[in-house]
C-alpha cells in the first residue's frame, strides 16, 4: 500500500511539474514570437537583409533581388514583405526601370499603414512613390506623395521632396511654386544625382532679370548699380535712373530734367541722399522726400566714380582729376589734378586711384604716391577689389592682376598665361567670401579663388556676356550687363 501511495505521489508531482513547464512556456512564447515571427526568424531575416545591403553596396543587384524575393515568399503578411517590396522597387529605380519599380512600390503602399512598419520605412516608401510617379508621368500622384513627405513629422526626405516638387512645378511653368520649394532645398544633403538636378534648376530658377527694355526706357545697357536694403538703383548709359524694388518687383523712373543728365555713370548712397554721378555733373536725391537737387560745384563735370571715405565722398572725373568732398563742412579738396580717373578703391586704410592712361596711385595720410606696376600692364584699370590677403585689379586689355598689400608682388591672369581666359578685357571686380568675381567684356564672369580661376556660369536663359558691374546684397547677386539689363541670382 505504501508503494502505491509513493507512486501516486510521484505521478502527481510529475503532472504538477509538467503543468509548470507548460505555464512557463506559455509565458515565454510572447518573448520568442514577435509580431507572428519567432525571434530566431527575425534574426535570420535581419542577416538576410544585411547580406542584401552588402550586395546592393557592391552593385550586385541580381543577388540582392534573389534574397528579397525569398523573403517575400517566406514571410507573406509580415512587415518584412513590405520592406522587401520597397527594396525591390529601389533596385529597379536605381536601374531606371521605372514601371517595374512602380509595381513594387505600389505593393508596399498597399500595406503602408501596417503598424509594425517603422516610420523611416514608411517615409522612404512614400517619397520613392512620389519620385516614381513623376518618372512615369503621373505628376498629380507625384505631387500628392511628395507633399505627404513634407508633412511627415521628422521626415528624413524633405530635401528630396523639395527638389522634385520644385522640378515638377518648373516643368509645369509654375515658377512661383517652383521657386518656393527650390529655396527650401539644403544643397549639402543632396546626393550626386540630386545635385545634378539641383544645378539644372539653379540654371533657371535661381535667376531673374530686370529687363530695362520692357519697362519703358528702351536702354538695356547698364552703366552702374547701387543696392541698398530692398532697392536697386540702376544707372543707364543713355536712359536715366531706375529705382527697382527687387522684393516687391516694383520700380520708378527718374530722368532729365530732374537729373542733370540721362547718362548715369556712378551712384552712391549716404545716410540722407542718393548721389547720382552723370556725364554732366551730380544730382542728389533726398531719401526722405524724393526731392532732387544738384551740386553746383560739379556742373559740366564728367563723373566716373563716387566712393565713401568716412565723412568724405571721393569723386572721380574725366579731366578734372579726383576731388574729396567733406559732408560735414561742405568743403572740397583736390587730391589729383587734371587726370582722367577710371576708378577708385576706398577703405579705412587706403585710397587707390587708377587713371585711363594706365597709372595707379595710393593716397594715404594726405600723401599721394604712384604704384609702379606698369611692367605688368600698361592698360587702364577699370575696377579694384580687396579680399583678406590681396588687391585685385580688372584691366581693359591685360586681364586680371592681383597684388599683396605692400604692392611688391604681382600676379597676372590673362589669355597668354591661361587657356581659361578668352580675352583680356575686364570691366568690373567684386569680392564675396574671399573670392573675386571678375566681369569681362564678351566672356561673362570669371571667379578667382585661392589663385585658381574658373568660369562662373550665368543662366542659359540670358546672354550675360558683357558684364559692367557686379554687386552682392543680402542673399542676392546683382549683375549689370551691356545689352541684357540686370540679372539677379539668389545665393543660398
Amino acid at each position: 500500500m505504501a508503494v502505491l501511495v509513493r507512486q501516486v505521489s510521484i505521478l502527481l508531482n510529475n503532472l504538477l511539474n509538467n503543468a509548470r513547464i507548460i505555464i512557463i512556456c506559455s509565458l515565454l512564447i510572447p518573448i520568442f514570437q514577435i509580431n507572428g515571427l519567432t525571434l530566431f526568424e527575425k534574426i535570420n531575416i535581419q542577416k538576410q537583409l544585411s547580406t542584401m545591403n552588402t550586395e546592393l553596396y557592391n552593385n550586385n543587384f541580381n543577388a540582392a533581388k534573389l534574397i528579397l524575393l525569398e523573403i517575400k515568399k517566406n514571410y507573406i503578411g509580415s512587415e518584412f514583405n513590405i520592406i522587401a517590396n520597397y527594396y525591390l522597387s529601389l533596385i529597379e529605380y536605381t536601374n531606371e526601370n521605372y514601371f517595374p519599380s512602380t509595381h513594387f512600390i505600389e505593393l508596399a503602399l498597399a500595406n503602408i499603414e501596417d503598424k509594425r512598419l517603422t516610420n523611416n520605412f514608411k517615409n522612404n516608401i512614400i517619397t520613392l512613390a512620389g519620385i516614381l510617379y513623376y518618372q512615369i508621368g503621373l505628376t498629380d500622384n507625384a505631387l500628392l506623395y511628395l507633399e505627404k513627405t513634407r508633412i511627415i513629422k521628422n521626415s528624413i526626405n524633405i530635401n528630396r521632396a523639395n527638389l522634385y516638387l520644385s522640378y515638377i512645378y518648373f516643368q509645369k511653368n509654375n515658377l512661383d511654386k517652383a521657386k518656393f520649394y527650390y529655396y527650401e532645398i539644403t544643397t549639402n544633403l543632396l546626393n550626386k544625382k540630386e545635385t545634378d538636378l539641383y544645378l539644372y534648376l539653379n540654371n533657371y530658377i535661381g535667376w531673374k532679370k530686370i529687363d530695362t527694355k520692357t519697362i519703358g526706357y528702351k536702354d538695356p545697357n547698364i552703366s552702374c548699380l547701387y543696392t541698398e536694403n530692398d532697392l536697386v538703383y540702376i544707372g543707364l548709359w543713355h536712359g536715366g535712373l531706375i529705382v527697382y524694388n527687387y522684393i516687391l518687383d516694383t520700380h520708378r523712373f527718374i530722368a532729365s530734367p530732374a537729373l542733370v543728365s540721362d547718362e548715369i555713370r556712378a551712384i552712391y548712397g549716404t545716410e540722407t541722399h542718393i548721389w547720382v554721378g552723370t556725364s554732366n555733373g551730380i544730382s542728389l536725391i533726398n531719401k526722405r522726400d524724393d526731392t532732387i537737387s544738384q551740386l553746383d560745384y560739379f556742373n559740366n563735370y564728367k563723373i566716373t566714380d563716387i566712393k565713401p571715405s568716412g565723412s568724405d565722398v571721393i569723386i572721380s572725373t574725366l579731366g578734372h582729376g579726383l576731388i574729396r568732398y567733406n559732408l560735414k563742412n561742405n568743403s572740397y579738396n583736390q587730391i589729383v589734378h587734371n587726370k582722367n580717373i577710371s576708378t577708385t578703391f576706398v577703405d579705412d586704410t587706403i585710397v587707390l586711384i587708377a587713371t585711363y592712361d594706365g597709372a595707379l596711385y595710393s593716397y594715404k595720410n594726405n600723401y599721394l604716391k604712384e604704384i609702379h606696376y606698369n611692367k605688368y600692364s600698361k592698360k587702364p584699370i577699370t575696377s579694384i577689389a580687396k579680399n583678406k590677403t590681396h588687391f585685385c585689379f580688372a584691366t581693359y586689355g591685360n586681364g586680371i592682376i592681383t597684388s599683396n598689400f605692400d604692392f611688391n608682388t604681382f600676379t597676372v591672369y590673362n589669355s597668354q598665361s591661361l587657356n581659361t581666359i578668352k580675352n583680356d578685357y575686364f570691366l568690373t571686380i567684386s569680392e564675396k567670401d574671399n573670392s573675386f568675381y571678375c566681369g569681362s567684356l564678351g566672356n561673362g564672369i570669371y571667379c578667382l579663388n585661392n589663385e585658381i580661376i574658373s568660369m562662373f556660369k550665368v543662366s542659359d536663359y540670358y546672354i550675360g556676356n558683357d558684364i559692367q558691374q557686379i554687386q552682392f546684397q543680402n542673399n542676392y547677386m546683382f549683375i549689370a550687363t551691356l545689352g541684357e539689363g540686370v540679372l539677379i541670382r539668389m545665393i543660398q
